[in-house]
């Protein structure tokens, strides 16, 4: 299996999905992929949510890839904000 980062402009996780992703604030990490009503909160629309052991990011991924067991992936090469498309 070829281990090769998705931007999330390009195609996003299925709903439920467990994978790595990446916001170069916080780094690489494991969680599943969620999308959020935001009419649940007075807005309109979704987000996209990935949430792991160490919280949720909402709208900041700018990559991500299916998970596996292996090590866990450097960082995408030229991953920014300015990659979120």
């Amino acid at each position: 299996m070829t281990r090769e980062w998705i931007k999330m402009s390009d195609r996003k996780p299925e709903e439920g999905q467990r994978c790595w992703y990446y916001f170069c604030i916080v780094g690489v990490h494991a969680g599943t992929y969620s999308q959020v009503d935001l009419t649940e909160f007075g807005l309109s629309g979704f987000a996209d949510q990935f949430s792991g052991k160490r919280g949720f990011l909402t709208d900041d991924v700018t990559h991500w890839m299916p998970y596996d067991d292996g090590e866990k992936p450097n960082a995408p090469k030229g991953g920014s904000d300015a990659d979120k498309g």
